[in-house]
């Protein structure tokens, strides 16, 4: 298709990223994808996960399915970093960061995709991602054969942490309707920022969104260097993940996602 030419459709009947509103699907957002991970056309370039200054606000319209961009209602974006176009997530994340760790790459991955399943809209990632799916730095890679675009499933056994921590979100995501909320005014109602450190963005989901069995949920986002103190709201918080229970403040870990919760 991309070599087929310019459609013959009339200018009224092609539908760009907009122009999907009130039609019962979505289109895929690169918004959100160019905010978490830089220009898919720059190998270079850094987004929000990688601690990119200037990307807080592209992110919250993302978190909010997007119903202050393009967006009538969440079910219309599919929030996503990755896709079989373009570099895979890992690869890109390699190629911006040439000077970090394997340890913190993983981290920025783990950061985007965090995003992406707490995000309001439809999620979705390509396969392998889970296992750190590398095609090693291929970014059109149809004519590449097996020897790139086939599953390394010797990954998965290598970096199960990050296999684990993937299906963890899409358990969480599936167990708390909070993230899937339906309408605008849903969203509207139940999706409040909170003040936060410079680059770092933090909101709350509640009370019972979307008739969530959870009161109310909080939500971290810190891509940078450093940990960064975070006054909670009033009441006791359990940290998802741990037998954790907090009140007053929280320590947000660096280049992660922190969610808690009240029942």
């Amino acid at each position: 298709p991309w070599t087929g030419g310019l459609t013959p459709l009339p200018t009224q009947q092609i539908v760009y990223k907009g122009r999907q509103k009130g039609l019962g699907f979505g289109a895929f957002n690169d918004n959100i994808r160019n905010g978490l991970i830089g220009s898919v056309f720059d190998h270079s370039a850094q987004g929000f996960a990688m601690g990119a200054p200037f990307k807080v606000d592209v992110i919250k319209r993302g978190v909010q399915g997007s119903i202050y961009d393009f967006t009538d209602a969440p079910s219309e974006t599919i929030n996503y970093v990755s896709s079989h176009d373009n570099l895979t997530l890992w690869d890109k994340i390699i190629d911006c960061t040439p000077r970090d760790s394997e340890a913190d790459r993983i981290k920025m991955d783990e950061l985007a995709q965090a995003v992406v399943l707490t995000s309001q809209g439809v999620p979705f990632f390509q396969g392998g991602e889970e296992f750190l799916r590398t095609k090693q730095g291929n970014d059109n890679s149809y004519n590449a054969g097996d020897a790139i675009n086939q599953f390394d499933w010797e990954r998965k056994a290598t970096y199960q942490s990050v296999f684990d921590y993937y299906a963890s979100l899409i358990q969480l995501r599936r167990q708390h309707p909070a993230f899937r909320m339906t309408t605008a005014q849903d969203i509207n109602d139940h999706l409040h920022y909170l003040d936060s450190a410079p680059n770092t963005i933090a909101f709350t989901l509640g009370e019972h969104a979307n008739g969530d069995s959870w009161k109310y949920i909080l939500v971290i986002y810190n891509p940078n260097r450093s940990e960064v103190a975070f006054n909670l709201p009033a009441g006791e918080w359990s940290v998802v993940g741990t037998q954790n229970k907090v009140s007053d403040s929280i320590t947000a870990g660096s280049m992660a996602c922190t969610i808690l919760y009240q029942e």
